[in-house]
C-alpha cells in the first residue's frame, strides 16, 4: 500500500495532467481540422501530443475585451543584467510575475504596476561598446559568422557590415535589450574580407556605434563563442535583486532587475484596468494571430523557452526580414516577411523528421534561396 505522500503526489499528477488535457480540448473545440490532421502525423510536438498548447500559445482570455488588454510575455537572454519594455498606457495597470531560470531552476517575483504610480526615468547617454569581434564561424548551406560585443547598459543589437567599407549592409535589429551581444551574420562568400561595426540603442533611442574592425571568412572556427554557449557552474544563488520600474518620455514602461549568476530572465504580466475589477464572461471573446508566448515578430522567443540558442548548433537566423527579391514557397509562414522558427518547422506535427515541412534540409532551403547551395 502506499504512502499518503505518495499518494498526494499521484493525485496532484493527475489533476495537472486532466487540466492539460481539459485546456487542450478547449483549443480543439474551434480547432478541430487542425488538431485532427496534424495528429495523423508520425512526428508530433511533445506539448501538442499531451494537448498542452499553453506551453507556446496564451490561451484565448475569457475577459470582456473592455476589462482586460492584451498579455504581455517578454524573455531576455542569459546573463546577469535583465531589462524588458513594453508601451504605456494611461490608466491601465499590469500584473504577473519576473523569472530567472538556470538549469531547470526557477525564481519568481511578483509584480503589481500602476501606470499611475511610474516614476519618469531620464538617460541621454548612449550605451559604450567595446570593439566587435568574431566568434564562431562555420558552414551549413552558405557561410556564417557570429559577431560579439559588450555593452555598459543593456541595449539592443545590430551589426552593419560591408566589403568596400562604402556601401554598408544592416542585419535587422535585435529589440531584446543585454550587455552582452551576439548577432549571426549570414550568406558570406569564403575569402572576402569584411568590415564591420556593431551598434546598439538603449530604451531612450540613445544609439552607440562601435570602431570599425574586419575580418576574413577562411575556415570553420569556435573560438570566441562566449554568449552562445550554456551558462557556466556558480555556486552562488540563484535570486532576483534591484527591481527597478517606470517609464520613458518615448512612452515605454522598463523593467530591469538583476541576477548573480547569468540566467534566462521571462517577463510575464496581464494588462488590468486600473480600478475596474475583473469581470468574467462566459462568452469567448476570440484570438487573433499566432498568440505565440512572444510578440508577432519574435515569436520564436515562445520556442527558446524549451530550445535554447546554445543548444541547437547551427541553424537559419530567425528575426530576420525576407529580402525584397526572394521569393518564399507557398506553405512556409512568417510574420509580414519575418522569419520565424515555424517557417521551416510544423509545431504541431509533421511527416518528416524534426518536424520539418519539407522532406528534407536541402529541399527546404532550395525553395527559398533557389538551387544555389
Amino acid at each position: 500500500m502506499t504512502s499518503k505522500p505518495t499518494r498526494i503526489v499521484i493525485g496532484a499528477f493527475i489533476v495537472l495532467m486532466l487540466f492539460a488535457t481539459v485546456r487542450g480540448r478547449e483549443c480543439e473545440d474551434c480547432h478541430k481540422e487542425t488538431v485532427d490532421l496534424a495528429s495523423r502525423q508520425p512526428y508530433l510536438h511533445p506539448p501538442f501530443a499531451e494537448g498542452n498548447c499553453g506551453s507556446c500559445h496564451f490561451y484565448p482570455p475569457k475577459l470582456r475585451t473592455s476589462d482586460a488588454g492584451q498579455s504581455i510575455w517578454i524573455s531576455t537572454p542569459v546573463g546577469t543584467i535583465h531589462m524588458a519594455t513594453f508601451p504605456f498606457k494611461k490608466g491601465r495597470r499590469w500584473r504577473g510575475w519576473i523569472r530567472v531560470t538556470r538549469e531547470g531552476v526557477m525564481q519568481e517575483r511578483p509584480l503589481e504596476i500602476k501606470a499611475k504610480d511610474l516614476p519618469l526615468l531620464v538617460d541621454r547617454k548612449p550605451p559604450r561598446l567595446s570593439p566587435p569581434r568574431v566568434g564562431k564561424v562555420r558552414r551549413g548551406v552558405f557561410w556564417q559568422a557570429e559577431i560579439l560585443w559588450d555593452t555598459d547598459e543593456p541595449a539592443t543589437s545590430q551589426v552593419e557590415y560591408s566589403l568596400d567599407a562604402k556601401s554598408w549592409a544592416t542585419t535587422p535589429r535585435d529589440e531584446g535589450y543585454c550587455t552582452e551581444h551576439r548577432v549571426m551574420l549570414s550568406d558570406l562568400e569564403k575569402g572576402m574580407l569584411y568590415h564591420i561595426r556593431a551598434r546598439s540603442a538603449d530604451p531612450w533611442g540613445n544609439e552607440g556605434v562601435s570602431e570599425e574592425t574586419t575580418f576574413r571568412v577562411e575556415a570553420e572556427t569556435h573560438e570566441g563563442d562566449r554568449q552562445g554557449t550554456a551558462p557556466s557552474s556558480s555556486t552562488a544563488p540563484l535570486r532576483i535583486e534591484d527591481v527597478r520600474i517606470g517609464r520613458t518620455p518615448g512612452g515605454l514602461v522598463i523593467i530591469s532587475w538583476r541576477c548573480p549568476v547569468p540566467a534566462e530572465g521571462t517577463l510575464e504580466l496581464v494588462e488590468l484596468p486600473e480600478q475596474d475589477a475583473l469581470r468574467a464572461s462566459r462568452a469567448n471573446d476570440g484570438h487573433e494571430g499566432l498568440i505565440f508566448k512572444g510578440d508577432r515578430e519574435r515569436g520564436f522567443e515562445s520556442c527558446y523557452r524549451c530550445h535554447p540558442p546554445y543548444t541547437l548548433g547551427a541553424s537559419h537566423p530567425v528575426g530576420v526580414r525576407i529580402p525584397p527579391d526572394m521569393k518564399v514557397r507557398s506553405g512556409l509562414p512568417t510574420a509580414d516577411g519575418v522569419i520565424l522558427c515555424i517557417s521551416c518547422h510544423n509545431p504541431h506535427g509533421s511527416r518528416y523528421p524534426y518536424l520539418l515541412r519539407l522532406s528534407n534540409e536541402r529541399e527546404l532551403c532550395i525553395s527559398c534561396h533557389g538551387n544555389r547551395y
